[in-house]
């Protein structure tokens, strides 16, 4: 699903932003941390989902966005595998991005 309308941006916001936030690198919410304490990080994701085809897509993605916006070393690629197979899913589930076709 194209990111055409405001409301496909809110809804992906949503969608990106309830898996980074169970994520929560630092462990920033629940401990005096606002609700939206990744909400730069999301927006900016949610501009990558035109590009993310893959799982890893999604774990460029996420490694090119917390690296810019905190500690390149704690956001390879290899260390953020996990959270995203867990975006790509999720932007699978929503309608976002295509299943992935095993070959």
């Amino acid at each position: 699903m194209p990111l055409k309308t405001r409301k496909d941006y809110e809804r992906a916001n949503e969608v990106v932003g309830a898996v980074i936030n169970d994520w929560n690198p630092y462990g920033l919410i629940g401990e005096g941390g606002r609700p939206d304490e990744f909400g730069p990080e999301v927006a900016e994701l949610v501009t990558w989902i035109p590009k993310i085809r893959t799982k890893d897509d999604a774990v460029q993605s996420i490694s090119a966005v917390f690296s810019k916006w905190f500690e390149p070393k704690h956001f390879r690629p290899h260390a953020c595998a996990q959270i995203g197979a867990s975006l790509h899913a999720a932007l699978v589930r929503n309608g976002f991005v295509p299943r992935e076709l095993d070959n």
